[in-house]
């Protein structure tokens, strides 16, 4: 069983140690990766595994998703608690960054079978030189203008939390994406 402990700092984990912890959480059922887990070693592939480390240290089950999505539609990163969500992890120091992330997320949901558009985000902020408190608070205001219904912020050091989001999209939401084989 792989020991799960929330106040566990990754923020100095290497690319070989977030794989070797998610190849054991995956081992263990927690992380369902229906792609590679070495496809992440390419591009910015591997700011998505703090990410995904950092949800299992939290006690968060979820599928990584695969890319395959037809033409014309947008990929999604993972289903958590069968809802879909995308990850997000900007680099930079400027508030700019933020807003950035939102909007990229929130087209990819319009990119989805409109029965499953839901935009909830997973924002990563390991790689973004502002502080966390500055870019939580950014964040939250960002998600509230672009309606979105659900957030989770990562901090640095790899902890979890939940953004309170005052304003909820204006779509109708099930509690539920629907099912995956609509994607």
């Amino acid at each position: 069983m792989v020991v799960r402990n929330s106040n566990i700092d990754i923020s100095s984990w290497d690319t070989r140690q977030l794989i070797s912890f998610l190849t054991k959480s995956a081992k263990e059922g927690e992380v369902v990766y229906s792609k590679p887990l070495d496809s992440f070693l390419r591009g910015d592939g591997t700011r998505d595994l703090f990410a995904h480390a950092a949800l299992v240290l939290a006690n968060r089950s979820f599928e990584v998703l695969p890319e395959n999505a037809p033409a014309g539609q947008a990929n999604i990163d993972l289903c958590m608690n069968e809802q879909l969500w995308e990850i997000k992890s900007p680099d930079g120091n400027t508030l700019r960054g933020v807003e950035t992330a939102v909007r990229k997320a929130q087209r990819q949901f319009k990119r989805i079978p409109s029965s499953l558009y839901c935009p909830r985000l997973i924002f990563n902020a390991r790689y973004h030189a502002l502080d966390d408190a500055v870019l939580l608070a950014e964040l939250r205001r960002r998600l509230e203008q672009h309606g979105f219904a659900d957030a989770l912020f990562v901090f640095k050091n790899g902890n979890v939390a939940s953004v309170p989001i005052d304003k909820k999209p204006d779509v109708p939401i099930s509690r539920t994406a629907g099912p995956l084989s609509e994607l």
